[in-house]
């Protein structure tokens, strides 16, 4: 559970354009990203006895669910914290590919809550507000009837490579610690408690 992530996105009613959500539009924004890019398809395997085996599959399919939430006595708010806490607590097959999932509500004013669960395996924090910026652009240009154009990123497999040529990287990280002549306590980094 430690690294399942969930980003909500709340998306206005009527948009920048004026026009309502087009959930298809949005469904196959997300499909040009997960073909844009591999990491996205990726899944694990252990079956072979060693470490975790990344395997990125040609094709994945991520459902788009949208839901009608009513408010209910408790409120829509309530529903959907109950709502993303249960998803969370669902977790994730490492197994199977996609490692995220995308939930639409529609919210009481019109608007819909855009729930983006994943799994920390996929993106970090960098990684997600480009992939996020990728997605709206690529939305707007499919609600507007055009193209376009997002430049190729290098293959991971390129950055695992690359980490492979590395030197191992302890003897390092001890030269390093080696030279600081006191211990390194983070609480005094991080102040006072602030309570009356």
């Amino acid at each position: 559970g430690a690294y399942v992530n969930q980003l909500r996105l709340t998306l206005a009613a009527g948009g920048q354009d004026g026009g309502a959500l087009d959930v298809e539009a949005l469904a196959g924004a997300w499909a040009a990203a997960i073909a844009r890019h591999p990491i996205l398809r990726t899944r694990f395997d252990w079956r072979h006895g060693g470490s975790a085996l990344q395997i990125v599959m040609r094709q994945v399919t991520l459902p788009v669910d949208v839901h009608e939430l009513s408010a209910g006595p408790e409120g829509y708010e309530a529903r959907l914290a109950d709502w993303r806490a249960a998803d969370l607590r669902r977790g994730f097959d490492l197994g199977v590919a996609p490692l995220m999932r995308i939930t639409l509500f529609r919210r009481p004013d019109g608007g819909h809550d855009l729930i983006w669960t994943t799994h920390h395996a996929l993106t970090d924090g960098w990684s997600t507000a480009r992939l996020l910026r990728e997605v709206a652009r690529e939305y707007d240009a499919r609600v507007d009837g055009g193209a376009v154009e997002i430049s190729p990123t290098p293959p991971y497999r390129d950055y695992v490579a690359w980490m492979r040529r590395q030197p191992a990287p302890e003897a390092w990280w001890r030269a390093e610690a080696a030279r600081i002549a006191d211990p390194a306590g983070i609480t005094e980094a991080l102040g006072r408690p602030m309570r009356p």
